[in-house]
């Protein structure tokens, strides 16, 4: 039973690799698609394998706009030993809007695709392209740091 759960287990993930990002770009929303919104962010991942999955936290600025989200990102990577490594995302959370008018929690999801370019074995910048639902499309930028590639 234990060969089963043990490799299952936070401990067995955490030996497989682990990760640290901070992401800035920009970002629309469907309600005001014309407003530009600077996103600033960061995420932790645990990886296994190919997967990984973390907590992600973004702040979205723009004029009369303070929104926040907290979510949980997962994904693939693909040729993930080599310089350039792309990905594919899906993220799903909770989004918190606050206007000079009103505040309101709702509901983040979305998938996306980017690609980890190594500048040496553990650093990395990595271009990403977001579609969801609030924001609607995330452009950014994410500069991070791989335990155990």
């Amino acid at each position: 039973m234990m060969r089963i759960l043990l490799p299952l287990s936070p401990m067995a993930a955490w030996a497989a690799g682990a990760s640290v990002e901070a992401r800035a770009g920009w970002a629309g929303f469907i309600d005001d698609f014309t407003e530009h919104h600077f996103v600033a962010g960061g995420s932790a991942s645990l990886h296994a394998g190919r997967f990984f999955i973390g907590p992600e936290f973004q702040r979205y600025q723009a004029v009369g706009h303070n929104d926040v989200t907290a979510q949980v990102r997962f994904g693939v990577e693909f040729r993930r030993q080599s310089r350039v490594s792309p990905y594919v995302l899906g993220y799903w959370g909770v989004l918190r809007m606050n206007t000079p008018r009103f505040s309101v929690n709702g509901p983040t999801y979305g998938a996306g695709v980017g690609a980890k370019v190594f500048l040496n074995r553990n650093w990395y910048m990595a271009p990403e392209l977001r579609v969801g639902l609030q924001p609607f499309t995330v452009v950014s930028v994410g500069v991070g740091y791989v335990w155990r590639r």
